[in-house]
Order: C-alpha cells, then structure tokens, then sequence
C-alpha cells in the first residue's frame, strides 16, 4: 500500500521522470532575474504550472504570499543560506516541516553545501529534518549545491553516503566529470538524482542528454528555466523527449 511519502512523491513527476523548478534562488542570491519579486514568483509559477511542470520549489515561507494554481505541488525549501553570506556554514534552518504542511506544500527541500557537508552537526540535523518530515508524510529533496569534486568517483561516493541519511530525492551536480559517468551508472543508488539547471547555458539540453544517459531520474531546473528566452512549453516538450518513459527503460535495460 502507497504511503503518503510515496504518493507525493508521485506529484513530483510527468510522463515517468521527475520535473521540478526551483524558484527558491531570492534568499541567497538577491534580486534575482525573473524571480525578484513576490508577483514574478506567482506568475512563474501559473506560467510553469500551464506548460506542464508538475511542481515547484519556494522558500517556505513566502508560500502564504504568493497565488500558486492548487493543482501544483509545492516543495517547501527548508534550509537555506542569508543572502550574500560567503560562509557555507551558514545554511540555517528556515522552517520546520510542520510549517510545509499547513502552508499546502507537498515535499519540503534541504540545501546543503558539498564541502559544508561533514560540518560538526551538519549531517545530524538534516537527519532529524528528514525523520520530521516523514512522519507527516511529507516526502524529502536534498539540494546539494556545488560541483567543484575531485573525481567522478569522489562525486558518487558523496551521493551514495547522503542517500542514506533518509532523503527521498538527490539534486546533485557532477561538475565536468559528467561526461565520465558510465551509461547507467546512477541507476542502482537507492536514491533517485536529479539534475540541477544552475547558471543559464546555452549547451544545457546536451548536459541534460548526457545525464540521463548516465541514469539520473529527472531535474531540478532554475536559472535555465526562467531566464531563458525559451518558452517553457518547448523546454518540458526538450525534457520530455529526454527523459521520457521510452528513453528510461532505454537505459535501465
């Protein structure tokens, strides 16, 4: 029998893959372009919810200022960094999940810096978050921010010990070792990764190609999303001839 964690999960995904924005960028990066006022996050988010994003990610709490479509699923952002602080330390506790579930979210989010990671406390209290969230039924995206690993081999050893914290979903970004991961290679974690739009390019649907081959589960966009002049219907349409139902079983075959 589903549980609430399962079934939310489920809201989270089109056509088989997980497609979420992230529109949670204001806390840490200021006034950032599309997404510099409550209405543009509205509008965004009506505008996303329209071409077929199933979800979205918001700072907590600016979720009881803003005019969301109530088919959209909400991930609740947790965790996060006060603007302009250069210290990755500083990712505080936001809100809690009990808060998530009153405003309507559907999942909550924790961002974690990748070398804040084995921080004194770091991990512990990731971990209760995640455990507090569950037993409301709330599922959990962990937003591992940074890309600046060793090696390839380095970089899913950091997804394999995190997937084990209790979290439910992976957003993590391989830097330039992409292109070393193995057809499949993420496959076979017990945690599903999503991959990160971070910073507008222009070479983005050929990273996201090679993503999926590598076995992520979908993505988590930002910047690549509403700072693009593409429209959003032709980039879910871009996500769905990558990662759709066909292309999955492609590579999990």
């Amino acid at each position: 029998m589903a549980t609430g964690v399962t079934r939310r999960l489920g809201r989270l995904r089109r056509n088989g893959y997980y497609c979420i924005a992230a529109l949670d960028h204001g806390l840490s990066l200021g006034e950032t372009q599309g997404i510099a006022t409550l209405s543009q996050l509205s509008s965004r988010s009506v505008a996303l919810h329209a071409a077929g994003f199933p979800a979205v990610v918001l700072n907590a709490g600016v979720l009881r200022h803003t005019s969301l479509p109530p088919e959209l699923s909400v991930v609740a952002q947790l965790v996060g960094m006060p603007m302009h602080s250069v210290n990755a330390l500083d990712r505080v506790p936001l809100a809690m999940p009990a808060m998530a579930v009153s405003a309507g979210a559907d999942a909550v989010s924790i961002q974690l810096k990748a070398d804040a990671m084995y921080g004194t406390g770091i991990i512990e209290r990731l971990t209760l978050l995640s455990h507090e969230a569950h037993a409301l039924g709330l599922p959990v995206l962990l937003m591992l921010t940074g890309d600046k690993w060793e090696s390839a081999r380095q970089f899913m050893g950091a997804v394999r010990s995190l997937s084990e914290i209790g979290v439910d979903l992976i957003k993590a970004a391989p830097g330039s070792y992409l292109d070393e991961l193995p057809k499949g290679a993420l496959v076979g974690l017990s945690v599903p990764l999503l991959y990160p739009g971070g910073e507008l390019s222009v070479d983005y649907r050929e990273r996201v190609v090679r993503a999926a081959t590598a076995g992520y589960a979908g993505v988590c966009i930002g910047r690549n999303l509403f700072q693009s002049t593409v429209p959003f219907r032709d980039q879910i349409a871009m996500l769905d001839s990558i990662f759709g139902r066909k292309h999955a079983l492609t590579v999990r075959s």
